[in-house]
């Protein structure tokens, strides 16, 4: 491949070395066949004049054939550019939609009062709109590039410590009131949960979505400077 690339981004270059050895070696041949030399006995000089016009021609439509196939290929090239850009930018704000609308449904029904009802529901609930929907947009981001994976892969390790941390402190909510022979009913500990989960949904929470949002949006900028300098690069000239 990096020689395939050479080839095309050195295109004229190789074009114009191959005109000087195709094209001026015959015709300095040709000068000094036809320089009188009295060691021929036999004058070829028409001959070969006639050899020179042949090959010289042929080179011609064959230098014509190969500069037409280099820019065929090279503007190819700036479609599939075209195409690529298109496709991955498409995906990445789909990306960005995905976990801006995720992350408003996660915080209504989390913040529903029937999630009240029962705590495991809650905790389900939790689960399933934190780490199900970011397993799938963590596999969608692996299709854009190797920077949104790893963006979204980050992403999912700083929520999972906050998420342990949030039931860190619940723990020892409930550690420290046994220590201190103070009973906790369920309604106490479903209410000092939720609350905490609220804590938790206006502070790290948003901070983190913020972030993951810049730094999508930043591989957004990145995506465009590479296709322009791609453009560019092999646009023809």
């Amino acid at each position: 491949m990096k020689f395939y690339h050479f080839i095309i981004s050195k295109w004229y270059r190789i074009v114009i070395f191959l005109l000087i050895i195709f094209c001026v070696v015959p015709f300095v041949t040709n000068i000094l066949m036809i320089i009188p030399n009295h060691l021929m006995t036999v004058d070829t000089s028409n001959v070969w004049i006639g050899f020179f016009g042949s090959y010289f021609g042929g080179l011609i439509s064959g230098l014509f054939t190969l500069v037409g196939v280099l820019m065929a290929i090279k503007r190819e090239q700036i479609n599939k550019t075209l195409d690529d850009f298109g496709i991955k930018a498409r995906m990445l704000d789909e990306l960005i939609h995905e976990i801006d609308m995720k992350f408003a449904i996660g915080i209504d029904k989390l913040n529903d009062p029937a999630n009240d009802v029962e705590f495991v529901n809650l905790e389900t609930e939790f689960d399933a709109i934190i780490f199900n929907e970011l397993r799938e947009t963590k596999k969608f981001s692996s299709e854009i590039n190797a920077d949104a994976y790893y963006v979204m892969l980050d992403f999912q390790k700083k929520l999972t410590c906050i998420y342990q941390e949030l039931y860190e402190k619940v723990l020892n909510y409930v550690m420290d009131s046994v220590n201190n022979n103070k009973l906790i009913g369920e309604e106490e500990f479903r209410s000092y949960f939720n609350r905490e989960l609220v804590v938790f949904h206006s502070s790290d929470f948003y901070d983190l979505h913020n972030e993951i949002i810049i730094e999508l949006n930043d591989i957004r900028k990145k995506l465009e400077n590479d296709f322009r300098k791609n453009y560019e690069k092999n646009k023809l000239k």
